[in-house]
C-alpha cells in the first residue's frame, strides 16, 4: 500500500473519530443544527413506507410522541429514556477517548444479570438494596470494559474485535446461568421475579420513576464535569483527539485507555440495572444480545458525544423508542413496516456527525454568484478549455508512448532470436531488461511518494498553492530526465502528471472562487454598516 493511500485512510479514521467525539466541531449550534437535519430526514425517508402501505403519516408521527407521555405510560417511558441517556452517555465517554467500545450489549447484559441475581436471591430494604445493586451494576460493567482496554492497551487487540467477542462469550455465560434452577422461572422461560423491595416501583402513582431520572441526570453531570475540569478527563480527550501527541506530552496511554474503558462500561452497567432489575422486573429469556445497548449507539452520535447531548438525544430516541408500536395502531401501519421506519429514523439519526458541514442555503448562495460573476465565468471557461487541452496533449503522448513501447518489445524480441544459440548473450539481455525494469519501478515508486508528500503538506497548510506548483514543476522535471537517461517506460509517470495537471487547474478554481466570494461578502458587509 503506498503512502498515498495510507494518508487517505488515516485522513479519514481520523476525520471520523474527530466528528463522532465532538472535539474539532466546537459550535454548539452547529451540532444541533446537524442533528436536528438528520432527524427530520429520517422521518422524511420513513414517511415513504408508511404511504406506501396506506398508513397515516400525520396521525402515526403525532402519536409517536404523545402515546408515550399519556398517564398510564409516563412512568414506563421515563424510565426508558434514562436507560437510553445513560447507554448513549457510557458510549459517548469511549468515543471521546479515541475508542469503539461496541461492548455495550455485554457490559448492559452483565451488569444487568448481576443485579438481577441478587434481586432474586436477596429481600433488603429498599434505603440499602438500591445503592447497593447501582454499584454492583457500575462495577460489572466496568469489569467487562476494562478487559478490552486491557487488550487494546498491552496487546494491541482492536477495541472492537475484542468487545463483539467478549459480548457473545458473557451471553452465553449469563444463558446458562439463568437455566439454573434457583434462578429460572418454573412455569415460563424468563428468570424468576426480582423482589419489590430490590427494585424501582414504576407502578401509575409512583414517583420513583423520577428519582431514575434525577440519579440519571446527576450521572450525567459527573461526567461532563470530570470530561470539563478534571485532569482525567482531559487525558481521555486528549487520548481521544491524538494518541501520540498524548504520549510525548508525558500521559500514560494504557493507563487512560483501560480507565476510560472502565468508566464507559460503568455508566453502561447502571442502565444495565435500571433496565433488567427494574423496567423488566427480571430477565427475559435470552434469544439474542440486547438491541437497545446496541441502538443506543444513535443516541452517543446524535449528542457528538456530548453528555449533555445526551440528555436530549435520549430523550427523543427514548420516545421514538416507546411510541413506534403505540403509533402503528393509530396510523394503521403493520408491525414489520413500522420496524422499518424505526430502522430508517435510527439509520439517519446515527449520520448526525456527516451533516455538520451540510450548509445548503450558503451553497445555493455560492452558486448563484458564480453564475452571475462574469469574471468567474471567463476564469470557468478558461479552466474547462485548458482542461481539454491537456486532454488531447495527453491521447497523443499515450499514442507515442504506445508506439514506443511496441517498438521497444519488438526488440527486445528480435534480441532473443539473433542470439538464440549463446546463452551467456541470451542471459545478459535477460539481467538487462529485468534490471531496466527494476530500475523503472524504484524510479516510479520514489517519484510517486515525492509528490504525495508535497501534497500532504499543501493540505496541512505547510506551504501555499505557488510553493506546491514549483515544487511539483521541479520534481516532474528531474524524474522525467531520469526516466529519459534510463530509457524507461514513461506512460504511468504520464498518466500521474495528467491527473496532477488536471488537479491544479480544478483547484486554482475552486480557489479564485473561494477568494472572489469572501470578498463579495466583504463588500457587502462593508456596504451594510455604511447604510447605517
Amino acid at each position: 500500500m503506498n503512502l498515498k493511500i495510507n494518508d487517505k485512510i488515516n485522513s479519514f479514521g481520523k476525520t471520523i473519530l474527530s466528528n463522532i467525539n465532538g472535539e474539532k466541531s466546537k459550535g454548539i449550534f452547529h451540532k444541533f443544527k446537524a442533528s436536528i437535519i438528520a432527524i427530520l430526514i429520517g422521518f422524511l425517508i420513513g414517511a415513504i413506507p408508511i404511504l406506501a402501505v396506506g398508513g397515516n403519516v400525520f396521525s402515526t408521527y403525532t402519536e409517536l410522541f404523545l402515546a408515550p407521555l399519556k398517564s398510564f405510560q409516563i412512568n414506563m417511558t421515563v424510565t426508558l429514556i434514562s436507560i437510553v441517556i445513560l447507554l448513549g452517555v457510557g458510549i459517548g465517554i469511549s468515543f471521546k477517548s479515541g475508542l469503539f467500545n461496541i461492548g455495550a450489549p455485554g457490559q448492559f447484559l452483565v451488569a444487568g444479570a448481576f443485579t438481577t441475581m441478587m434481586g432474586i436471591q436477596l429481600n433488603m430494604s429498599k434505603g440499602i438494596s438500591i445503592p447497593l445493586m447501582i454499584l454492583v451494576a457500575a462495577l460489572a460493567g466496568a469489569i467487562v470494559a476494562a478487559i478490552a482496554g486491557i487488550l487494546k492497551a498491552f496487546f494491541n487487540v482492536h477495541e472492537v474485535v475484542s468487545t463483539i467477542l467478549l459480548n457473545w462469550t458473557f451471553f452465553y455465560f449469563i444463558k446458562w446461568i439463568f437455566k439454573m434452577k434457583k434462578f429460572k422461572s418454573p412455569t415460563m422461560e424468563s428468570s424468576k421475579n426480582v423482589h419489590e423491595s430490590m427494585q424501582f416501583d414504576l407502578t401509575f402513582n409512583s414517583m420513583e420513576p423520577w428519582i431514575i431520572f434525577a440519579i440519571t441526570i446527576l450521572i450525567v453531570v459527573i461526567i461532563w464535569f470530570i470530561f470539563r475540569f478534571t485532569t482525567f478527563g482531559f487525558k481521555m480527550k486528549a487520548n481521544g483527539m491524538s494518541k501520540s501527541a498524548t504520549k510525548y506530552a508525558g500521559i500514560n496511554v494504557k493507563v487512560t485507555t483501560i480507565l476510560s474503558m472502565a468508566l464507559s462500561g460503568a455508566v453502561i452497567g447502571v442502565a444495565g440495572f435500571i433496565y433488567y432489575s427494574t423496567y423488566q422486573g427480571m430477565m427475559p429469556e435470552l434469544t439474542d444480545l440486547p438491541p437497545l445497548a446496541f441502538e443506543s449507539i444513535t443516541v452517543a452520535l446524535l449528542a457528538f458525544s456530548s453528555p449533555l447531548g445526551c440528555i436530549f438525544a435520549g430523550t427523543f430516541y427514548g420516545l421514538v423508542y416507546k411510541g413506534i408500536p403505540l403509533a402503528a395502531v393509530v396510523g394503521n401501519v403493520p408491525g414489520e413496516t413500522i420496524n422499518l421506519v424505526l430502522g430508517l429514523i435510527i439509520f439517519f439519526a446515527a449520520l448526525a456527525p456527516l451533516f455538520m458541514k451540510f450548509k445548503p442555503y450558503l451553497w445555493i448562495q455560492i452558486k448563484i454568484y458564480e453564475y452571475k460573476s462574469e469574471e468567474l465565468s471567463n476564469k470557468k471557461i478558461k479552466m474547462t478549455n485548458a482542461v481539454k487541452e491537456l486532454k488531447k496533449e495527453n491521447n497523443i503522448k499515450k499514442k507515442l508512448i504506445k508506439e514506443k513501447n511496441n517498438a521497444q518489445s519488438i526488440r527486445y524480441k528480435e534480441l532473443l532470436l539473433k542470439y538464440k544459440g549463446d546463452n551467456k548473450k541470451l542471459q545478459e539481455i535477460v539481467f538487462e531488461e529485468k534490471l531496466v525494469k527494476y530500475i523503472k519501478r524504484q524510479i516510479q515508486k520514489e517519484w510517486t511518494n515525492e509528490i504525495n508528500i508535497i501534497s500532504v503538506k499543501f493540505k496541512k497548510k505547510e506551504i501555499d498553492l505557488l510553493e506546491k506548483d514549483i515544487l511539483l514543476k521541479t520534481i516532474n522535471l528531474k524524474y522525467k530526465n531520469l526516466f529519459s537517461e534510463h530509457k524507461l517506460d514513461e506512460e504511468k509517470h504520464e498518466k500521474e502528471t495528467f491527473k496532477f495537471a488536471i488537479r491544479t487547474l480544478k483547484n486554482n478554481y475552486k480557489l479564485d472562487l473561494q477568494d472572489s466570494w469572501e470578498a463579495h461578502r466583504v463588500k457587502i458587509k462593508t456596504s451594510k454598516q455604511g447604510g447605517k
